[in-house]
């Protein structure tokens, strides 16, 4: 007679900026948990409607929010759900649900989360004075609390020099201030969304404006256990971004040779990074940014999270499946068939943008070498328009090769045959 398991319970709180992502990421933690877990998820009403009802009825209860990214009431619920159940497993995978998901967690001495550690890679003045404390070198930078705090940093910092919120990401609110005409028009800008004397919890940096990586792994018990180095590519398209120019900017990430000092150098910078910041959790990913100035590296910032974008798809063609999968089964202790991969020394991967311009057809059908594949974020054959935001991907080109020159001349004759049609 096969003994029956204990039920485990687990709370996912999962909702994507994209909301069609989460058909996609969802499957992808459901592909991990066994059957016999009981899992609530809370989630958006925008990726509430676009759920199945075969992809419903694999969670006990599902909770749908209105803006789901501020809403309050989702911590409170958290909460709730914690005081009935202390026990519970805690799942966020989403930077803005750490924090709040992090308190409930301390709160109801649940240990999903560890908060002290969630928001020291949250809040980039923590996180930058954490640092600077273990002597690992970043951009400088100030704290913002004012408009007394921008002229100071515009004295402390020089012009150019970079505006952000502190407990933020993907480039919400990033700012490069030129002039003191463009403090006045920033705080403009933001002046009706503040309430009666409310600091303006900024951050302010140096522009470094150079090369920057960024490194993407698994942490275990404070030690990277699996990590990819990556090139930005044309990081700064938003610094001159024409709508009319789109299909000619090279935007994405390459890989680095994981046989070579560039990649040691950074993995090891990163490494010491995590042990300066703690642990969020007993097992976690991260994306961490750092820059390269005059032969120098500098830690922009680091996330306990998977990267988004084509960060997310060169992590994965690098594991050879989705983080994701690795992370929930690492987190909920699964026995599963997800081994992290041996790391080539030979083999480069790029991962490029594709931007949307009026009148190509989407496709990923048409013919391409064998080394390179296309991952449509719109249906088959969709008409495109121009692209709004410098960020809009309607796909993502991937391409492997042992050369870099090879991989650049690959991606310019693709680019020529979907946008030129050479």
């Amino acid at each position: 007679m096969i003994k029956e398991k204990n039920v485990e319970k687990i709370l996912l709180v999962e909702a994507t900026f994209n909301p069609k992502v989460i058909l996609s990421t969802l499957k992808n933690i459901l592909d991990v948990i066994p059957e016999f877990f009981e899992i609530t998820l809370f989630t958006s009403s925008e990726c509430f409607d676009l759920l199945s009802e075969a992809l419903k009825e694999r969670f006990k209860n599902i909770i749908k929010f209105d803006n789901f990214y501020a809403n309050p009431m989702i911590e409170y619920s958290v909460n709730n759900l914690l005081l009935k159940n202390p026990n519970l497993n805690v799942i966020a995978l989403r930077e803005f649900d750490l924090i709040r998901v992090s308190r409930a967690c301390l709160f109801n001495k649940n240990l999903s989360f560890n908060y002290d550690s969630v928001i020291n890679y949250r809040d980039k003045v923590k996180m930058k004075n954490k640092l600077a404390e273990n002597l690992i070198p970043v951009a400088k930078y100030l704290p913002i609390e004012s408009a007394t705090c921008l002229l100071k940093a515009s004295k402390y910092l020089g012009m150019p020099f970079i505006i952000k919120p502190r407990c933020k990401a993907a480039g919400i609110g990033f700012k490069v201030i030129h002039s003191e005409s463009d403090i006045q028009s920033y705080l403009e800008s933001i002046a009706n969304n503040l309430d009666w004397d409310e600091e303006l919890n900024l951050i302010a940096e140096e522009f470094v404006g150079s090369t920057m990586y960024h490194v993407d792994g698994f942490v275990k018990d404070g030690r990277i256990i699996f990590s990819t180095v990556s090139r930005y590519l044309g990081h700064k398209p938003h610094l001159a971004w024409n709508a009319k120019t789109a299909s000619d900017i090279l935007t994405g990430s390459l890989s680095v040779k994981y046989n070579t000092e560039e990649y040691h150098i950074l993995n090891k910078m990163t490494q010491k990074t995590i042990l300066a910041l703690g642990n969020s959790q007993m097992s976690f990913a991260f994306h961490a940014e750092i820059w390269e100035k005059e032969d120098k590296y500098l830690v922009n910032e680091i996330a306990c999270r998977i990267g988004g974008g084509q960060v997310m798809h060169i992590f994965s063609e690098q594991l050879h499946f989705p983080p994701e999968k690795y992370l929930i089964s690492d987190i909920l202790n699964i026995k599963n068939s997800y081994l992290l991969p041996k790391k080539s020394n030979d083999e480069i991967i790029l991962v490029a943008r594709l931007l949307p311009k009026a009148g190509v057809r989407a496709s990923s059908k048409q013919y391409l070498p064998n080394n390179c594949k296309i991952i449509l974020n719109v249906a088959e054959g969709e008409i495109l328009n121009d692209a709004v935001n410098w960020y809009d991907a309607f796909a993502y080109l991937i391409i492997r090769s042992n050369s870099e020159k090879n991989i650049m001349e690959d991606f310019w004759a693709i680019h020529n045959k979907i946008y030129l049609n050479i």
